[in-house]
């Protein structure tokens, strides 16, 4: 359920608009990928502690760890150069959510990135040390970004649902569905 803070009191379900809504939309695509990533990771760690390790599983969540990024990316520039800019106005972009949201992209993405480029080489996943910390680089990335998108859903969308106005909206709107 959505709540707002307006004038010192949460309201209850309050809709979104179509701009913050979409942004939220794109959560339920990331969060089945990055469940897919999580698991295959956990999955792949598994197998190293069975001795059944294939060089194949490593090849296949870098294939989909790839795709993620790509999609992970377009989505976080939408709320980096548009939303979070347009928020900067209302609060301080330094400290409080809007510094931790911004914290949490760049540590997502320093994750991820740091996989795709420890797993660049096939034949590094015959390591199954490195694999296994490679594997752990999901798993956290994983985390922050499962944190991060409930605090963007719990705070920032009604928070923005709040304090922006309907002309602020609308130019969200313009940006975000034709940076899709």
């Amino acid at each position: 359920m959505l709540s707002c803070h307006r004038n010192g009191q949460f309201i209850e379900g309050l809709p979104l608009s179509p701009s913050l809504q979409m942004l939220k939309n794109e959560h339920v695509a990331l969060n089945d990928q990055k469940q897919t990533i999580y698991d295959q990771s956990r999955s792949l760690i598994s197998s190293i502690s069975k001795g059944i390790y294939k060089v194949e599983a490593l090849i296949d969540l870098r294939d989909n760890v790839q795709i993620f990024f790509k999609e992970l990316h377009i989505h976080s520039e939408k709320e980096e150069e548009y939303l979070f800019n347009m928020m900067a106005v209302h609060m301080d972009r330094h400290s409080g959510p809007l510094a931790v949201m911004e914290f949490e992209h760049e540590e997502a993405k320093r994750l991820i990135n740091q996989f795709l480029v420890n797993t660049e080489q096939s034949e590094d996943g015959r390591d199954t040390t490195a694999a296994i910390e490679n594997c752990r680089l999901i798993i956290e990335a994983y985390h922050v970004l499962s944190s991060h998108f409930m605090k963007e859903e719990q705070v920032l969308f009604p928070m923005a649902e709040n304090v922006l106005t309907d002309e602020q909206k609308e130019d969200l709107w313009r940006h975000v569905a034709s940076a899709s």
